[in-house]
């Protein structure tokens, strides 16, 4: 008989999807379980009544396990009533400065008696401008149940103001057949440690006039096994 000892042990974060729409191109490292949480997210209607100005949503989560080197799966929930739970398998390419993320991805969603499952391909880019600035940039594609596909294009500029804290700026769009949207977005990282990452920010949709507020906390850890 083979018994298995098995170590959970704090781990270093890595580069998180949070806080910028832009999806990081970096890969969670093998026996690493990284987990991202949005706690809540508060979104703000400016040309509604005040009696309706606002929807709250909370704790969407993404969990990443590393596979390989270069190779993690992603499980996700978000929504809050009607929920969207999601699957995509990460591969990434790394070269000094330079990351590219290959995403394919499958969405499913239960609505209205409906079973409803979406599929897509998310290509991320992350360049390092020395120590201090990055660049981040994203396109997406989504095939939905009604035939129609929804693209995604984004641009994210982040830096460090020093060890512990980091800032973004970016701007987003939306295209499918009826609706183009399009976002600009900030906000903050603080690093608690090598494996807590506290952010918050906001995302401000120029088409439809909303300002959606968010705070979030990501944890990482390691997993090894040993006869």
């Amino acid at each position: 008989m083979v018994v298995l000892l098995i170590t959970i042990t704090s781990g270093f974060l890595s580069p998180t999807d949070r806080p910028d729409m832009t999806e990081s191109a970096f890969s969670v490292p093998k026996q690493t379980i990284q987990i991202e949480t949005e706690l809540i997210a508060t979104e703000f209607n400016l040309m509604k009544e005040s009696s309706n100005i606002y929807n709250a949503n909370y704790f969407n989560i993404l969990i990443k396990t590393g596979l390989f080197s270069n190779t993690d799966i992603h499980f996700g929930w978000e929504g809050t009533g009607s929920s969207t739970t999601f699957i995509r398998l990460h591969y990434s390419y790394t070269k000094q400065d330079f990351a590219l993320g290959i995403i394919p991805f499958a969405k499913f969603n239960y609505k209205n008696d409906r079973f409803i499952q979406n599929l897509g391909l998310s290509l991320p880019i992350n360049v390092s401008l020395g120590n201090i600035l990055s660049i981040g940039a994203m396109y997406s594609i989504t095939h939905y149940n009604t035939k129609q596909y929804e693209h995604f294009v984004s641009l994210s500029v982040g830096a460090d103001l020093n060890d512990k804290i980091g800032i973004f700026l970016e701007s987003a769009g939306t295209y499918d057949s009826k609706i183009f949207n399009i976002f600009i977005n900030s906000g903050f990282v603080v690093k608690l440690s090598r494996s807590f990452q506290l952010d918050s920010g906001l995302y401000y949709n120029v088409t439809q006039t909303t300002i959606t507020m968010f705070v979030g906390l990501s944890y990482a850890f390691s997993i090894k096994s040993e006869p």
